[in-house]
């Protein structure tokens, strides 16, 4: 098989406010779609393209991970079905068309932008950022609970 032939392919990478990074849970699905070539859409993605112009992508410094999943065949109109069906099913944050109304995590480009510059300005001060502002959060929603069931427990 060709590095050039194409198909369905799939993106992962590290979430963006993922301190520890494990494995399953500090990953998530970037981006979903459909290419004639693999082996230049990976490049384009995470280094740029300077015949286009195209920078590269604002979540390629989140350890980018390029899976092809579906090959193309020669039915056109079928492939472009199975993408929309596979960005409907995995939800990927990236993707700006054929989003899913249910899908709470997309993220717009504006906002990727605005993510990679404050990665970039902020470096490991970004990560423990916002891990101690989740945590705070994750705490006061513990108290809250915590409280109804000693309410709970002496009434």
């Amino acid at each position: 098989m060709s590095k050039h032939k194409g198909g369905i392919y799939l993106i992962r990478c590290r979430k963006p406010g993922a301190f520890l990074g494990l494995p399953l849970l500090g990953r998530h699905t970037a981006y979903v779609g459909m290419t004639n070539s693999y082996y230049h859409r990976e490049r384009q993605h995470f280094h740029g393209d300077t015949h286009w112009g195209a920078a590269p992508k604002p979540w390629a410094d989140l350890k980018p991970k390029f899976y092809r999943i579906i090959p193309l065949p020669n039915v056109r109109f079928l492939m472009h079905i199975v993408e929309a069906v596979m960005i409907w099913l995995l939800c990927p944050v990236y993707n700006v068309q054929l989003q899913p109304p249910y899908n709470l995590r997309k993220c717009t480009s504006t906002k990727a932008r605005s993510q990679r510059w404050a990665r970039d300005q902020l470096g490991i001060g970004y990560k423990i950022m916002r891990t101690a502002l989740r945590g705070v959060l994750a705490l006061a929603a513990l108290g809250v609970v915590g409280y109804g069931i000693f309410l709970h427990a002496t009434s």
